[in-house]
């Protein structure tokens, strides 16, 4: 039987926020360079249809109803139409490269449908604004990007929205933390895989609240093993100690100028997010450097 062509996508979710716009041409960028092409996703949620349940006898929309929907549909599609014109007016003009663009509309909770597409659909990386840097902890768990990337089966690319990169080849340094383990090793390549067209430096980073000589001889192990099996790689690593490791990542992150930090996401329970958020989600609210989470 004849094996049917797999075109691969990035999945760039938008609801034409501020994020929208670079998102897109984020996503654009890295689709012409993976060879594939870019999904734009718009899920929305409409009271009148109650999260995406069949209509029968015992639920009914009045006129009104029936008026908002439809302005609410037309209004989408306005949008969505504008945003393609304008990247296909910057493809036209030369400041983004050409690649095909796909527009999908999805009906329910937007991090359900997000999800959901990306798992029936074959995709390489969703790509997603967070507020970064000042974002209020107790809106953690509503966030749907926290939500995507804690259950998501790709990569995801979440970026706050004054991110100075314009494109996956302007991120020349990458920290890329590790807890030993050997999962972190598959996620290491999946995201040399997924930015192989780039030329990068690597930090291997591990986060420890006290200084550990094995941490060390780890870190160089890891180092030279890679080292071995991309030999053009410029490679380094360090250990970040402190009681307060986020501040002293921060600081790792300034002073090493790094354009992204990549790590793996780890799948957790509904209750270790809500008492414990992971160090991704902490990430993403607390540093304005764009990160990139890994599935082993």
């Amino acid at each position: 039987m004849e094996e049917k062509l797999v075109v691969k996508s990035v999945l760039v979710p938008v609801d034409f926020s501020v994020f929208t716009l670079k998102a897109a041409r984020l996503g654009v960028r890295l689709a012409h360079d993976l060879n594939a092409e870019v999904t734009l996703l718009h899920s929305y949620y409409s009271p009148f249809y109650a999260g995406g349940m069949p209509i029968n006898d015992a639920f009914a929309i009045n006129d009104e109803g029936n008026d908002m929907i439809q302005q609410q549909i037309s209004k989408m599609h306005d949008q969505m139409e504008e945003l393609v014109a304008i990247l296909q007016h910057d493809m036209k003009q030369g400041d983004l490269p050409t690649c095909g663009i796909v527009t999908k509309f999805r009906e329910g909770v937007p991090e359900e449908q997000i999800l959901s597409y990306s798992n029936r659909h074959p995709q390489q990386i969703i790509i997603m604004g967070t507020h970064g840097n000042g974002f209020k902890e107790s809106d953690l768990l509503g966030s749907v990007t926290a939500e995507v990337i804690e259950r998501s089966t790709v990569p995801v690319f979440a970026f706050p929205v004054d991110m100075p990169v314009e494109s996956m080849a302007d991120c020349k340094h990458i920290g890329f933390l590790t807890n030993f383990e050997q999962q972190d090793l598959v996620a290491f390549e999946t995201m040399m895989q997924l930015l192989k067209p780039y030329t990068f430096k690597v930090y291997f980073l591990h986060l420890s609240t006290e200084a550990e000589t094995w941490d060390e001889i780890k870190l160089s192990g890891i180092k030279a093993y890679f080292e071995k099996q991309y030999s053009a790689l410029d490679i380094s690593y360090g250990v970040i100690c402190g009681d307060k490791l986020m501040q002293s990542l921060d600081e790792f992150i300034r002073e090493q100028h790094l354009d992204v930090i990549a790590m793996m996401a780890h799948k957790r329970s509904i209750f270790s997010r809500l008492f414990n958020p992971s160090m991704a989600s902490k990430m993403l609210f607390h540093s304005n450097t764009p990160v990139l989470l890994l599935r082993p």
